[in-house]
C-alpha cells in the first residue's frame, strides 16, 4: 500500500472526527440541543451516597417532593417519600 494512500485515509479520518465535533458543538451552541446544566425539569438528582461498589443510594427530587432509591443490586428499589424539611427540623440540637 503506497504512503499515498495511508495519508489520504488518515487525512478522511481527521476530517470525519472533526465534522461530528463541529456538528456537536455547533447544535449545542445554536441551542438545538440543551446543555446538561441548564436543564431544569421537574426531576432531579438532589444527592447520592455510595453504599459499595454496586449499590448506590440517591435522594431524587420530584415536583417539591423528595424520594429515596436504592439502585445497583440486583433490583432497583423505592424506598419511600421523605416527610417536608420545615424549619423546626433543620435546627441543630445537641
Amino acid at each position: 500500500m503506497p504512503i499515498h494512500d495511508i495519508l489520504t485515509t488518515i487525512a478522511a479520518l481527521a476530517a470525519v472526527i472533526i465534522m461530528i465535533l463541529l456538528i456537536r458543538f455547533g447544535t449545542r451552541f445554536l441551542g438545538v440541543i440543551p446543555r446538561r446544566g441548564l436543564i431544569s425539569g421537574a426531576m432531579s438528582v438532589e444527592a447520592t451516597f455510595s453504599l459499595d461498589p454496586r449499590r448506590r443510594l440517591s435522594l431524587v427530587k420530584c415536583q417539591g417532593h423528595q424520594l429515596l432509591l436504592l439502585t445497583g443490586g440486583p433490583n432497583d428499589v423505592f424506598l419511600g417519600w421523605l416527610p417536608p424539611a420545615t424549619a423546626s427540623s433543620m435546627e441543630y440540637r445537641p
